[in-house]
């Protein structure tokens, strides 16, 4: 997916949007030289795919359309790939009359070609309304949604704030297990709004990764489940520094699996990109915003925001370029 990826950002490839609509919030997916693309427009979600390694795609397809789709600030679908299809994920307002702000996942078992009708996610109506969900799958067909969740705050439980929850399906997609609390804050809430990130390994390992507000400090987490889910263990703290803000960052990183087994994570602390590898001291990137981050077979690529535009970090250089896309 990595390398994919970089093609992608080094060599622009401009998929035409309707006159008049954006494509916003772009996820990836791949499986060999096929890229499955997933994004929003409006109230929309669409598809598009490219067979090509990236060099082109086919017209997007509109997977779903609601009342409110919800998009901006690393809101929007996710996806993934399995054995057992495509999955996509997105947070919506319109399912019901009473609930309102729930995780749909959809399934394609043809390659894109027609997705199923949406399956509901969150089992407490209108948990998932603040739109910030993670999404990861291994090719065995587990995988595991997380979202920040209100059923707390719903409930009027003193002192709630937002917690974070997931869901595991091992069946690919098909049906999703009862909510998990994966990790509830002692200082009453995790950061309000950025997104958290999931990862399963091939062995079935599931790693989340997530922004606290722990004492005041909005630093990012990670917890790990050994049984698919059913249960996490404490969470470790990415990174030595601290970050005490009170406010929300709208930031929440990317982690990802390297070939030799290694959790690697980008992160913003004020204006800085850090990166950490299994949990071990965090290195300087760069100043900016909004790092994301994919593994090829020669290491990590790590992308984000600055000032002057989007900046790229390869593993065969210690020094950033500038992209011009």
């Amino acid at each position: 997916m990595i390398l994919t990826s970089l093609i992608l950002a080094l060599a622009p490839v401009l998929i035409q949007a309707p006159s008049g609509l954006a494509y916003r919030q772009p996820q990836m997916a791949s499986e060999g030289n096929t890229v499955y693309l997933t994004f929003g427009s409006g109230n929309e979600i669409y598809f598009a795919k490219s067979v090509d390694a990236g060099r082109s795609f086919s017209s997007p397809q509109r997977v779903a359309q609601f009342s409110k789709l919800f998009l901006g600030r690393h809101r929007g679908p996710r996806i993934v790939h399995t054995a057992e299809g495509l999955i996509i994920t997105a947070i919506v307002v319109g399912t019901s009359p009473s609930a309102d702000g729930d995780l749909l996942s959809w399934r394609s078992e043809n390659d894109g070609k027609t997705w199923s009708p949406p399956v509901k996610v969150n089992d407490s109506p209108s948990a998932s309304e603040e739109g910030l969900q993670g999404l990861g799958a291994n090719a065995n067909g587990l995988v595991f949604a997380s979202w920040l969740d209100h059923r707390a705050l719903k409930a009027k439980t003193p002192g709630a704030g937002p917690e974070l929850y997931g869901a595991y399906s091992n069946d690919g997609g098909r049906t999703w297990s009862k909510n998990v609390r994966v990790y509830q804050s002692p200082s009453h809430s995790i950061c309000s709004c950025c997104h958290p990130n999931s990862l399963v390994t091939a062995d079935g390992k599931i790693y989340v990764m997530f922004r606290n507000d722990l004492d005041g400090n909005r630093d990012e987490y990670v917890t790990e489940s050994n049984n698919g889910g059913k249960t996490f263990a404490p969470p470790q703290k990415l990174g030595k520094g601290a970050w005490k803000l009170q406010a929300c960052p709208m930031d929440g990183g990317g982690l990802a699996l390297g070939n030799q087994g290694d959790l690697v994570s980008v992160f913003r602390r004020q204006s800085t990109i850090y990166s950490t590898v299994n949990f071990q001291p965090e290195q300087q990137l760069g100043t900016g915003k909004d790092a994301a981050l994919a593994l090829g077979r020669d290491g990590a690529y790590f992308v984000w925001t600055s000032q002057s535009g989007l900046v790229l970090r390869t593993p065969e250089s210690r020094t950033t370029q500038l992209l011009d896309v």
